[in-house]
């Protein structure tokens, strides 16, 4: 009995903080960590799709010269984003984990 008063009282001091409304109460750290989550996941969301758009472009533009460059910037700016959205992920998760 007493064992099992014990683990409920552990289950209750882990959960969330809950404010007199029963709403849920998020500290700052992670209100920040899950915005950055967020604007992560579109970045990313919208450098995949330029990558496929870039594509696309490319090899559509039955030689086109203009067009076969448009593709092509397109891919490689789109990655070069990509690179820094997973870059800024690792620091900002890094820096966020130590405080």
């Amino acid at each position: 009995m007493i064992e099992k008063l014990y683990h409920i009282s552990i289950s209750l001091a882990a959960s969330p903080k809950v404010s007199t409304d029963n709403i849920p109460q998020i500290g700052g750290d992670k209100l920040i960590e899950n915005v950055l989550n967020t604007a992560y996941f579109v970045a990313g969301v919208a450098a995949v799709i330029a990558i496929i758009m870039g594509g696309f472009w490319y090899v559509t533009s039955n030689g086109d010269a203009s067009k076969v460059q448009k593709g092509k910037n397109a891919i490689i700016y789109a990655s070069i984003g990509l690179i820094v959205i997973m870059f800024a992920f690792g620091i900002t998760g890094f820096v966020v984990g130590r405080f």
